[in-house]
């Protein structure tokens, strides 16, 4: 059904769908009339009819209520619930369904939908509406009743005005209700099919499942520091999560009196360890989360002053020994330890930043010792800790505090966690539990790839990738199919790199790409977003997207289709685009032409950058006409490859770069924490 109406969307078409419930479908089964269609309908030899006809009779039933119990009664109708052959008994029941050349019928056991497409959706409601006619009496002569309570119907369109069916499709007399999303094989399925109520449905049952891993990890675990993506999916689902794990979350700078449901998060922990001692945990979250997720009506405040405020409450209380513990980046994590004379320990997250002391164990590069000794102007020793991210290194850190809480000795060095780790068993069983539905998802090949498709931050977060160009070049595609007067409407492409988080290599031995290779480079489930912006604001929001500092940005680097862009990063920020060509929508021949600063652009771009992410505020303050199309980037990429295998996207020279000045590499990771002896990993 969901191929058909894609196909029905690009000849402008809609499609009106008829969910049919059955009521209490298997026992609806006669016993009767299923040999008789065995026999005379489907031809079935006598020894298999007579086969069937000893498994289903002879069952018998007694009903029983309190201590009274019924004579027994001969079972003429239903097939065994929970057996494998029950689905298809009931399917041979039913395969003779009366079928109309106009409509289409699809049928999974018991699951029943009638569809049909048309450019005009009344024609396609009296084409539905005439085969429920045909149906109607089928269903009552063999004894197959339809919920009509529960029967929903969906219509499937991309039209933007408004589309309505006039008279509603009828079963006994009730009308059936139009739905606006409808759950079918698991599936949520939306008008527009874009698949968003199914995303945010799975990343919930993904939520739910993480709840249950946490509690197997919170018992070893005293408290978890924020991570800017724990708000990805608005504080409403990050508040559920919070809610249901025992462990403490820590964060002193967010101002949540606008959301309520998190007020169960603390500006800070007091632990109580050997001897009697206490020891004060702050939390802290980088105040980027404003612009690099989506926290709501949550105030993220400075760290440095809200820590320096809560770490000075606990001093004043009696704690003498104060951890900071947070996700804001190792430059900031240094500064914390620098300027709060409080702080005794830092724990950082945010940067992926390596710390490590000798020779690597790995291919990560270290960045400095294990840990950081920042001195104060006091003479104040404080060590300032990470251990990089994706839990592939446990931190360790072992201190030594005199009864005053002066730092008489410390050391440490993360583990690396190699398979000479043991796993912890109760984690892997719950997690065989969710293992074969995910890989039965993720396990789908869309399409092949002749070539890596790179989306390293080393790679794509100051200079052109070949999966940026391939993300904007599919978004500009996708639009161009679905525009009827001129080439495209959108002939430009903007994708922030920070969106791409894995680079994606084809399978070695057919060069196949899977769900889960887009799942893991593209996780974030933007919608996709065409917007119009005069020239002067398109050059301002490349100005914005190259505005960082270093040999890599901090994520709002963009990607480009139907751009040719120089920049010099040595001149200061926002007079660094040097040259800006853009590609004609409306020619005939598709060519570069200069940017006019005072015409019209029509751009493809992500959700996340057309609502101000990373910064770019001029997408939110500053376009028009912004429509969000019926895929987002993941569904879009698929039916790419679905449509275009194999790809082989490559470097075009689509950005010239000069001037890049190097300083330390930037990326996002999430952090959590367990003890002192102080352990902690970055997820």
């Amino acid at each position: 059904m969901i191929h058909d109406a894609q196909t029905g969307f690009q000849r402008q078409q809609s499609t009106l769908a008829l969910f049919l419930d059955v009521e209490k479908a298997f026992d609806a089964v006669w016993h009767e009339g299923l040999l008789y269609k065995l026999l005379f309908i489907h031809n079935y030899p006598l020894h298999i009819v007579n086969l069937i006809k000893s498994y289903l009779q002879g069952r018998y039933f007694r009903v029983r209520v309190g201590n009274s119990l019924s004579s027994q009664k001969l079972i003429r109708a239903g097939v065994p619930q929970g057996t494998v052959i029950a689905p298809l008994l009931y399917s041979l029941y039913t395969a003779d369904i009366p079928r109309y050349p106009n409509t289409n019928f699809g049928q999974y056991a018991d699951d029943t939908v009638l569809y049909a497409s048309s450019y005009y959706v009344n024609i396609a409601n009296k084409q539905l509406k005439y085969h429920l006619l045909r149906l109607l009496p089928y269903f009552e002569k063999w004894k197959i009743k339809i919920n009509s309570t529960k029967t929903e119907q969906l219509l499937l369109t991309q039209k933007i005005s408004n589309v309505t069916v006039h008279e509603p499709l009828k079963i006994d007399g009730t009308a059936i209700q139009p739905k606006s999303c409808v759950k079918y094989l698991g599936i949520k399925i939306d008008k527009r099919l874009s698949f968003v109520s199914n995303t945010t449905y799975r990343i919930q049952q993904t939520y739910a499942a993480l709840q249950k891993l946490y509690s197997l990890l919170s018992p070893r675990s005293h408290m978890t520091a924020l991570g800017n993506h724990e708000f990805d999916l608005t504080p409403a689902v990050l508040a559920k999560f919070v809610n249901a794990v025992d462990a403490p979350f820590v964060a002193a700078n967010l101002d949540y009196r606008n959301e309520p449901s998190l007020l169960k998060i603390q500006k800070s922990v007091i632990l109580q360890v050997r001897g009697g001692y206490e020891v004060g945990v702050v939390g802290y979250l980088t105040p980027k989360t404003t612009t690099s997720s989506s926290p709501g009506k949550v105030v993220i405040l400075d760290e440095v002053r809200e820590v320096r405020k809560e770490a000075k409450r606990l001093v004043n209380e009696g704690v003498k020994i104060i951890i900071a513990l947070g996700h804001s980046g190792y430059e900031v994590d240094k500064k914390i330890a620098r300027e709060v004379k409080e702080v005794d320990i830092v724990i950082g997250g945010h940067t992926n930043t390596f710390l490590w002391n000798g020779k690597e164990p790995d291919s990560e590069t270290k960045e400095d010792v294990y840990p950081k000794i920042i001195t104060q102007t006091s003479g104040k020793r404080v060590p300032v800790v990470q251990a990089y991210a994706y839990t592939k290194y446990l931190g360790v850190l072992k201190v030594a505090f005199d009864t005053r809480g002066k730092l008489k000795h410390v050391s440490g060095q993360p583990i690396f966690l190699d398979n000479s780790i043991a796993q912890q068993k109760d984690v892997l069983g719950l997690l065989e539990v969710y293992r074969p539905t995910m890989a039965k998802l993720t396990q789908e090949k869309v399409g092949f790839s002749r070539v890596v498709l790179d989306g390293h931050s080393d790679s794509c977060r100051l200079k052109e990738c070949n999966f940026g160009n391939f993300i904007t070049d599919v978004h500009v595609a996708y639009v161009a199919s679905l525009t009827t007067d001129r080439w495209t409407i959108a002939p430009i492409g903007i994708y922030n790199a920070g969106g791409m988080r894995n680079t994606i290599k084809p399978h070695r031995y057919d060069y196949s790409v899977s769900r889960d290779d887009l799942l893991r480079a593209l996780p974030f489930g933007n919608q996709v977003v065409t917007l119009t912006l005069t020239g002067s604001n398109l050059l301002y929001a490349l100005e914005q997207m190259v505005r960082s500092e270093g040999d890599t940005s901090k994520g709002e680097f963009p990607q480009v289709s139907g751009i040719r862009l120089q920049v010099d990063m040595s001149n200061p920020p926002y007079s660094r685009v040097e040259s800006v060509l853009v590609r004609c929508g409306s020619c005939l021949i598709p060519v570069y032409e200069t940017l006019n600063r005072g015409r019209n652009y029509t751009v493809v771009t992500s959700s996340f950058l057309s609502n101000g992410g990373d910064g770019i505020t001029v997408f939110r303050e500053r376009a028009i006409n912004k429509t969000t199309q019926d895929l987002g980037d993941l569904e879009m990429m698929v039916w790419y490859f679905k449509t275009y295998s194999p790809v082989y996207p490559e470097v075009q020279g689509r950005m010239e770069i000069s001037g890049v000045r190097r300083t330390n590499n930037w990326t996002m990771m999430l952090l959590g924490i367990s003890t002192l002896q102080i352990l902690w990993k970055c997820i």
